[in-house]
Formats: C-alpha cells, sequence, structure tokens
C-alpha cells in the first residue's frame, strides 16, 4: 500500500490470457474490488517490450516511489530487447 492509500498487484504472464501484468486495486462502494491496469492498459499491453510485460514484484519505498521488478519475458519466451536499452 502506498502513502495515499492504495493497493497494487502484480500479476505475472507465466500463461496466457492475463491482460494486464501490474493493477491497482480499485475499490466499490458495495464491498467489491477489481483490479485496473496500472498505470493504464497501454503500458501493459504486449507486443512493445518498453511496457510492462510480466511484473514479479514491486516495492514502494519511503518517499512514495514505486519499483517494478518486471522479468521482460511471458508464457516461457525469451525476453525481447528494450528499444531504449539500444
Amino acid at each position: 500500500m502506498d502513502k495515499t492509500g492504495n493497493y497494487y498487484v502484480s500479476l505475472p504472464r507465466w500463461r496466457k490470457n492475463v491482460p494486464a501484468t501490474f493493477g491497482k486495486v480499485v475499490f466499490g462502494d458495495d464491498g467489491h474490488f477489481l483490479v485496473s491496469p496500472y498505470p493504464n492498459w497501454e503500458t501493459n499491453r504486449l507486443g512493445n517490450p518498453d511496457n510492462l510485460v510480466s511484473v514479479l514484484g514491486f516495492e514502494i519505498d519511503s518517499n512514495n516511489i514505486l519499483w517494478i521488478l518486471d522479468q521482460g519475458k511471458y508464457e516461457g519466451k525469451a525476453a525481447a530487447p528494450s528499444h531504449s536499452s539500444q
């Protein structure tokens, strides 16, 4: 949980049909909740190696900065090189 009370969850893409690998838990007034892709759908979309691919874990530090560990591969496939690291 971050300092403003938001909860997050990582969903590694080890199997097919995981639409988003990182999300924010959104609570409804009825007590139910859903996971909304964080920060958005586009950043969680497969096909661009600069997007989130398969998040294994995350940490929120004492400065409320969110650090995300992304393994960069999904469904057992090899990780593609990032465009930003070339």
